[in-house]
């Protein structure tokens, strides 16, 4: 059992090597093109510093189920949940195509999806009370069914540790 501020379940879910592809391909272009210019090598370190910010930024996206919380963590944005407002959790398939793409997203039913590239279309629909309003939030994972129960048993007051597959 754990303690009552102690992880029931942690992920770490990384990108995958074609997202770092995404990033460096242009990275080494902007080099390329300095060197080849004969410009100040101060130059791609200026303009490609946003580019090298947001590549770590959203490397990695992390999730933890404690007693009290569900916290979402994707680059230095994401909810931090309250377990006592979740009105239900379960796993589901989604499209990415509904969203627009992978990241941090807003469908037109109002709900956000936290999602990585190579989720294969699986998720946590998490249903959540904030303000007297219905929140949706969908969190990829390489394990759904792990999260959702990790969440389901913090909803039931259970502090069993739930093993992510990043922990």
């Amino acid at each position: 059992m754990e303690d009552e501020g102690g992880a029931l379940y942690h992920d770490k879910f990384p990108a995958p090597p074609v997202y770092h592809l995404l990033f460096l391909v242009p990275l080494l272009i902007q080099i390329a093109a300095v060197i080849a210019a004969h410009a100040p090598l101060f130059v791609p370190l200026l303009t490609g510093l946003p580019l090298v910010l947001l590549w770590l930024l959203f490397a990695v996206l992390r999730v933890s189920v404690t007693a009290k919380e569900v916290h979402v963590q994707y680059g230095l944005f994401g909810p931090k949940i309250p377990v006592a407002d979740v009105e239900r959790c379960e796993a589901v398939d989604y499209s990415f195509q509904q969203y627009g793409g992978w990241g941090i997203r807003y469908g037109r039913d109002g709900s956000t999806v936290y999602n990585m590239l190579g989720d294969q279309g699986r998720a946590v629909k998490l249903v959540y009370s904030k303000g007297g309003a219905s929140k949706t939030v969908l969190l990829s994972s390489r394990d759904p069914e792990r999260l959702a129960m990790a969440v389901n048993q913090a909803r039931g007051g259970s502090a069993r540790r739930v093993v992510g597959s990043g922990a």
